[in-house]
């Protein structure tokens, strides 16, 4: 009886786990968690390349995560942010090669990057120099908002 008890038991530990949240992990230098799907909602807490999340359900272009090493941190990132292949930071060296990082920095999600292969002669100076550049949350939605641009809310 025993024996068939636990043998239960390891089944329904096995049967959950097939079904529980995948993780995933952040692919861009930084990212804002957001409280909602709106580009200007507030942000809970930022998070960086490499962490991993654990994805508790998507809206559109956007995915509703938790941050695995912190469970208290829970918002929406953009799902182009995120990748399934696990990303191993330790002592300063990630898993990903300095290619894959660069095109993770551009917001290269899994079809662009295959897009790219396909054509490495492509010059990204343009858009190195322009990643450089910050503009704040605040800084945007103010300009969105006086120059009365749709959308502005």
């Amino acid at each position: 009886m025993k024996k068939m008890f636990a043998a239960g038991i390891c089944g329904l530990l096995f049967a959950v786990s097939l079904f529980a949240a995948p993780s995933q992990w952040i692919s861009a230098k930084k990212v804002e968690l957001k409280s909602g799907t709106d580009f200007f909602a507030s942000t809970v807490a930022t998070v960086s390349y490499g962490d991993e999340v654990t994805v508790l359900s998507t809206s559109g272009k956007w995915s509703q995560v938790q941050l695995v090493s912190n469970t208290s941190k829970k918002g929406w990132v953009p799902s182009a942010s995120l990748t399934k292949k696990k990303i191993v930071a330790s002592n300063g060296k990630v898993s990903a090669n300095a290619k894959e990082i660069a095109l993770a920095g551009k917001g290269f999600s899994s079809s662009l990057e295959d897009e790219y292969k396909d054509n490495t002669k492509t010059d990204y100076a343009q858009v190195d120099s322009m990643e450089k550049i910050s503009v704040s949350s605040a800084e945007q939605k103010a300009f969105i908002e006086n120059g009365d641009l749709k959308g502005a809310k």
